[in-house]
C-alpha cells in the first residue's frame, strides 16, 4: 500500500501548500478575469458593429466593490480597483481607491461609462459578478 506521507516533510509541504496554491490560484485568477473583463450579455445593442467583445463601443473594464472575504483570497494588494489599473498603470495600488472615487464622482456605480475610450462599469462583489453571468445579465 502506498503511503503519500511516508517521505515527510516534503510531501506535507506539497499536500498542504504547493497543491492548493497550484489549484485554487488559477481558480481565482480565472473568476477575477471573468469577472473584470466580461462585458454584461444584455445592454448592448446588437445593431452596432464594433471590433469589440459582444459589440461593446469599446474595450470592457470592471471595477468590484468587494468583500473583505474577496479582498483577501481574489484581491490583495487593491486590485479590486481594476479599471484604474488598466486605465493608469503607472499609479501606486494605495492610490486606486482615490481614482475610482474621482471617476465615479457625479454618477452613480449602476452607470457604464467611458474614460479613455473603455467602457467603464462597476460591480456590487465578484459573489453577485458570479451570480450574474450564471444568471445570463
Amino acid at each position: 500500500m502506498f503511503d503519500p506521507l511516508y517521505f515527510g516533510v516534503p510531501t506535507y509541504y506539497f499536500i498542504l501548500w504547493l497543491f492548493p496554491m497550484l489549484t485554487l490560484s488559477f481558480l481565482f485568477a480565472k473568476i477575477r478575469a471573468l469577472i473584470e473583463h466580461q462585458p454584461p450579455r444584455s445592454g448592448w445593442s446588437a445593431s452596432t458593429e464594433t471590433p469589440y467583445f459582444m459589440n461593446t463601443p469599446g474595450p470592457m473594464l470592471r471595477s468590484v466593490k468587494a468583500t473583505l472575504v474577496e479582498r483577501l483570497f481574489l484581491s490583495t494588494i487593491n486590485f479590486h480597483f481594476h479599471a484604474e489599473h488598466h486605465l493608469w498603470p503607472w499609479i501606486s495600488y494605495q492610490h486606486l481607491p482615490e481614482i475610482n472615487a474621482r471617476i465615479w464622482q457625479g454618477h452613480t456605480h449602476k452607470d457604464a461609462l467611458m474614460v479613455n475610450g473603455n467602457v467603464v462599469m462597476y460591480a456590487g462583489s465578484y459573489t453577485a459578478g458570479i451570480c450574474d453571468v450564471i444568471r445570463g445579465r
